[in-house]
């Protein structure tokens, strides 16, 4: 909506919110620990290999600089990017979000279905 209104920044920062909210749930769905040894929250960055690394929510096309996607909204959402250059950001950066959240909605069909038919986490790759 907010891109509709030509509010790119907006726009960028709601789904740098999606980005962070979805890795955080599936974090804390499959037992991955938002916070270090230390009782600190941990970096987005490390907290998003993390996750990519044992639940491959990063869509190949970027899973090599899977932070790359985040270091671009957050350039926007610090305020380093206008107006016309975060509406014409807008498009590609959504695909990419959408490519996260599909994964995600994937991995969640695929392991209603392996449960369903009785697989332990050990049968499925």
């Amino acid at each position: 909506m907010a891109h509709e209104h030509r509010l790119g920044r907006g726009a960028l920062a709601y789904l740098r919110i999606i980005f962070e909210t979805l890795t955080k749930q599936v974090a804390s769905e499959t037992g991955i620990e938002l916070v270090d040894g230390n009782g600190r929250r941990k970096t987005f960055k490390s907290l998003l290999r993390e996750v990519d690394e044992s639940h491959r929510i990063i869509p190949s096309a970027f899973s090599k600089d899977r932070y790359r996607l985040y270091s671009e909204l957050s350039e926007v959402v610090h305020g380093n990017v206008n107006e016309e250059v975060a509406l014409e950001k807008y498009q590609h950066c959504a695909s990419l979000v959408r490519g996260v959240i599909e994964n995600v909605s994937r991995n969640h069909e695929m392991k209603k279905a392996t449960e369903a038919l009785g697989w332990g986490e050990g049968d499925v790759a």
